[in-house]
């Protein structure tokens, strides 16, 4: 008989040395990228086998403190030395070319259609965000603004028709940048009172949650108003808020007292937070599967894997759904492309590759439709 739940399956370890900032799977999910930022490195492997098939490196320069960047595809982009953003070739394992810019890059985000991206640029008390477009990612657009893009909060919401960044002015205060897609033009600045630094759209609602660490809350902005719709108190700050595709679940990854937890649902219609053990703010990330239902965190100071049940409901069920002891500090977290494995990258420099078992889903995601729909007759079947 099938699992209840997920569960994970250890498959194998690989040792690249160095340090990893980030790892990541081709479009075709035969190649596993490992990013080292302290030597502006790229090593590739295979993802079935983990053997290193080969790795590449930028020229001389000084190393950026945020190297990789985004990807898609089998192209992915990094922060060259300067004000380049470095293309590199999964299935070629080199890098092929470098755009140049006029500030330097600290984050991209690629719309579903993969031809058009977003380029969050600073440089010095000023940034800017950028609209690329086609293969060779041209310029078709910048919109400056006074202040450097937070990192890692650059986002955008197709349905809504608009891109969110959070900007820290010379002084220090945040304000939150907002712009169109369509056109590409400056929509609303809204000051947030305090530091900000994270951001996520409600996948099917009309609001916009702002993470307020120095409190300990986390703001849900109507948009395109932007006034405050809730406020959410934390256990902790959020330093991460990740969106469900296609689900109105958005969850907070927090420190202070380390927690995982759903900030969109109502006061107890959810699983409980779950409590961390060995949480690192600067290494440590959730990534959710391809289609969402399924979450990946690993731990450094514990060196715990926890595979999340994504689909928190009015059940209230624990959202934890298995949960591994490595024995080593962990960092970072890729899924493949197919969501039937994921990637652990630790802190000694090693990769590990873990299979997942959804278990009996397909059984329980069929009873839990039958329950919805109890006068359809065939409704798994439809004439």
């Amino acid at each position: 008989m099938a699992s209840e739940g997920p569960r994970m399956e250890a498959k194998g370890t690989a040792r690249v040395g160095g340090r990893v900032s980030e790892i990541a799977v081709s479009a075709d999910a035969a190649r596993l990228l490992v990013f080292h930022d302290d030597e502006a490195k790229v090593t590739g492997l295979d993802a079935a086998r983990l053997d290193i098939l080969g790795h590449d490196r930028l020229g001389p320069g000084e190393p950026t403190r945020r190297f990789f960047l985004g990807g898609r595809g089998d192209l992915f982009y990094c922060a060259a030395p300067g004000s380049g953003l470095a293309v590199f070739d999964a299935s070629q394992l080199r890098f092929t070319s470098t755009l140049s810019c006029a500030m330097r890059p600290v984050d991209i985000r690629f719309l579903p259609d993969g031809e058009r991206a977003f380029l969050a640029l600073e440089n010095g008390e000023d940034g800017a965000v950028e609209r690329r477009i086609g293969g060779n990612l041209g310029l078709a657009g910048r919109l400056e603004f006074r202040g450097r893009p937070v990192p890692e909060s650059l986002t955008y919401c197709p349905r809504l028709g608009l891109g969110a960044v959070l900007v820290r002015r010379p002084e220090g205060a945040v304000d939150l940048f907002l712009w169109r897609l369509e056109p590409f033009e400056a929509f609303l600045s809204v000051p947030i009172d305090g530091a900000a630094n994270a951001l996520a759209f409600s996948p099917t609602r009309d609001l916009l949650f702002v993470s307020r660490p120095e409190r300990r809350e986390v703001v849900a902005l109507s948009v395109p108003s932007g006034e405050v719709s809730r406020r959410i108190t934390m256990l902790g700050g959020a330093v991460q808020l990740a969106p469900q595709p296609e689900d109105a679940g958005v969850w907070a990854l927090s420190e202070g007292i380390a927690h995982l937890v759903r900030v969109d649902l109502p006061l107890g219609a959810g699983p409980a937070p779950v409590r961390l053990e060995g949480f690192d703010v600067e290494r440590n990330r959730l990534r959710l599967s391809p289609e969402g239902r399924l979450g990946v965190l690993p731990l450094q100071h514990s060196g715990q894997l926890l595979l999340v049940d994504a689909r928190s409901d009015s059940r209230g069920a624990s959202s934890v759904a298995d949960l591994l002891e490595t024995g080593r500090p962990l960092s970072r977290a890729a899924w493949s492309p197919l969501g039937d494995a994921f990637y652990v990258a630790g802190i000694d420099g090693s990769v590990s590759a873990f299979a997942v078992n959804r278990g009996n889903w397909d059984l329980r995601d069929s009873n839990d439709y039958l329950a919805a729909r109890p006068a359809s007759k065939y409704p798994l079947f439809p004439p």
